[in-house]
């Protein structure tokens, strides 16, 4: 995969990030690691390809939004959508969203996967595009300045990086919830204590 991206360095990971919001279950965390890896190895120009790579995210993530605004929860019947916006991954973001609002849309995208279906949802549910913009934009730049570093500085070790980050999916998940389970509990009991005084 590297040697494609050496060979088509801007073009490759332009297309590989773009392909995400079309529905591609390609990873977007995968070709900016390489695409790290290729600048510490002086096979691109840094500000070109982090130009390249906030572009590729974000268009990415503003296909997804416009999707599901002008499909709506009908997108399960567009044919090369079906595997990637299941019922049950629209139903799941939903919930997200529902519970967590613009909170469920920083997190997920600092979370490998994922992303696709919650962004989907926020054009669904209507929420403005400036709002949309205003929170993810920030997002997506210091996820691509964090993620091309990490290629840059470990990128002798990249099948192994890219190991972790596809197998620390769910670590980070169950990590997550763990912490916003104790922010919530914190919360409460703040709440209850200030009501006995």
């Amino acid at each position: 995969m590297v040697g494609l991206f050496k060979e088509f360095t801007y073009l490759g990971i332009f297309v590989a990030l773009l392909l995400r919001g079309l529905g591609f279950p390609i990873p977007e965390d995968v070709p900016l690691l390489i695409a790290g890896f290729l600048c510490a190895k002086e096979t691109c120009s840094v500000g070109l390809i982090l130009a390249v790579s906030i572009t590729g995210v974000f268009i990415a993530d503003i296909i997804c939004f416009s999707l599901g605004k002008h499909f709506g929860k009908q997108v399960h019947k567009i044919p090369i959508l079906r595997r990637v916006i299941t019922e049950k991954r629209l139903a799941k973001a939903s919930r997200q969203y529902h519970l967590h609002g613009k909170k469920a849309l920083v997190i997920t995208r600092f979370l490998p996967g994922g992303k696709t279906p919650l962004f989907f949802m926020a054009g669904t549910l209507a929420i403005p595009f400036k709002k949309f913009f205003l929170i993810d934009f920030p997002c997506v730049v210091l996820n691509v300045l964090l993620l091309i570093a990490i290629g840059w500085f470990f990128g002798d070790h990249l099948d192994l990086i890219i190991d972790v980050f596809e197998k620390s999916k769910w670590f980070t998940l169950t990590a997550l919830a763990a912490a916003a389970i104790i922010l919530v509990s914190v919360a409460v009991i703040k709440k209850r204590h200030i009501r006995e005084n």
